[in-house]
Order: C-alpha cells, then structure tokens, then sequence
C-alpha cells in the first residue's frame, strides 16, 4: 500500500506542479517547443472530457472523478491487486483522476499542455498520462489476474 500511496502523491506533485508552472508561465494558447519537432507545451483549458468532449458537462466528470477515485482506493486499501502491476494500475487511475478532479473543482477546467508535435493528436496533460498508463497495465494483466470489480 506504501507503493500505492507513493505513486499517487508522485503523480499529484508533478501533475499540480506542471500545471502550476504552466498557468503561472505561459498566456492561454500560447506554445513553448519543448523537443523541437516532437514535444510543445502549449497551454489550453478543457472544458469537456476527453479530447474536449461533451464540453460544459462538469458536474457528470466531477461524479465519475469521485467514484473512480473511492472505487481504486478502497481496492488498494483492501490490497484486492492481484499483484504489484495490477496495484500500480489503481494507483495511476487514482492519481491521475484527482490531479484532473482537482483542476475542475479549483478551476472549472482541466488545464492541458502537453502537445505531441510529430502526430495530429489532442493536447493532454501528465494526468492523462497516469490515467492512460493504469488502464494500459490493467488491459496487459487482465489476461493472468482476475480484476473482477467487487
């Protein structure tokens, strides 16, 4: 559970922490090259979901944020992983789903920098990252583990 709790704190610093430098450091739409040819920040506010969909439904992601983020913490808290891989997926989807229920709740956005500029793809934010990183782990260990939602 300490790897569990550790990995969440991890993610909340930097995730805050990014997203801190990048309102306090770079004006709305403005972009920084990063990597030049591969990684920009460039700072904008999501309203929506994913990819800015269903824009302006705060209060249905601040609900699904609650329940994802109690539902993997009572998992770890009750140490149901089925392994240590299976438990580092839970803690990314509770780390990432606060970093992001955060910025609703103090904003009423999610703030989003992070631009992949080799590829047409939306602009994300290391929260995401977490998120995308639980559930890629939970789909590779579904396999071998049971990951029965009780």
């Amino acid at each position: 559970m300490l790897v569990a709790f550790a990995t969440v704190l991890g993610i909340l610093i930097v995730d805050q922490g990014l997203k801190f430098w990048v309102l306090t450091h770079l004006a709305l739409g403005q972009q920084m090259e990063l990597v030049p040819g591969f990684l920009s920040l460039t700072h904008i506010q999501n309203r929506g979901a994913s990819w800015g969909i269903l824009p302006g439904a705060q209060g249905l992601f601040i609900g699904i944020s609650f329940l994802a983020v109690a539902f993997f913490s009572y998992k770890i808290y009750r140490r149901q992983a089925s392994s240590t891989w299976v438990n580092l997926a839970y803690a990314c989807l509770v780390g990432g789903a606060v970093g992001n229920l955060l910025d609703r709740l103090l904003n009423g956005y999610v703030v989003d920098m992070l631009q992949l500029d080799f590829v047409s793809f939306p602009i994300f934010n290391l929260a995401d990252t977490a998120l995308t990183v639980g559930v890629l782990i939970l789909l590779l260990m579904a396999k071998d583990h049971d990951l029965s939602l009780y």
